[in-house]
């Protein structure tokens, strides 16, 4: 699932896509945000994190009333073995919804 969703805190340079769906909830205040950036560092919503803390860190968030949904703000940049060793520690969690935040290009009409 992908998103055309308004910037979260940590800069990213996001994935482009041509139809990028929107997901209002991604702008609730509790949303859970997970960033890669393109150095491979992880952001858990505004702190730096190590994948051994984001199970732990999602269950925390959905007990406080979260949607059980992740959104994945990822550098396009980023190499993909870092979101493939992150996947394990959000399947650890118990939730299931993963969407990966991408932009959409500007079209001038042409």
């Amino acid at each position: 699932m992908v998103t055309d969703a308004p910037s979260h805190m940590w800069s990213a340079d996001r994935i482009t896509l041509q139809h990028a769906k929107t997901l209002p909830k991604a702008n609730r205040e509790d949303a859970i945000f997970i960033t890669i950036t393109r150095d491979g560092s992880l952001y858990f919503q505004n702190s730096r994190v190590i994948p051994d803390q984001v199970p732990n860190k999602i269950r925390d968030a959905v007990l406080n009333g979260a949607e059980k949904r992740i959104y994945l703000v990822m550098d396009a940049r980023a190499r993909y073995g870092d979101l493939n060793a992150l996947l394990p520690y959000i399947q650890l969690s118990g939730v299931e919804n993963v969407s990966i935040l991408a932009e959409t290009p500007y079209h001038s009409g042409f």
